[in-house]
């Protein structure tokens, strides 16, 4: 969660040198690119904190998405289905929590 913060208030803050907003953007990238390979972690099924990760997911997505035209949140919004469609690694709690979450950022956008 505090790098989720981190970068949420990197990527808000553009202003600065061109060096020091390229360093921004890649710490920014990795960190989605990160939540985005975490979707397929099976421990997530199992996992205690299910809904300290949907929150995550979810403001990871309304930090970054200020339209649903950003390719990232696209990818990352296909991907968060797919392991909803598979049944979220044998959770139906999860399942549930993520058409809901799908649900608010319908609402969101």
């Amino acid at each position: 969660m505090l790098i989720q913060h981190i970068a949420a208030s990197l990527s808000s803050s553009s202003s600065g040198s061109s060096s020091s907003a390229s360093t921004s953007k890649s710490i920014v990238d990795r960190y989605y690119r990160t939540l985005y390979s975490s979707l397929h972690d099976e421990r997530l099924g199992s996992s205690s904190k299910q809904a300290m990760y949907l929150n995550l997911l979810f403001k990871s997505i309304k930090a970054d998405a200020g339209n649903l035209e950003n390719e990232r949140i696209k990818a990352l919004i296909k991907r968060f289905v797919q392991v909803l469609v598979n049944g979220g690694n044998g959770a139906t709690e999860f399942v549930a929590g993520g058409l809901y979450l799908l649900g608010e950022v319908n609402h969101y956008s």
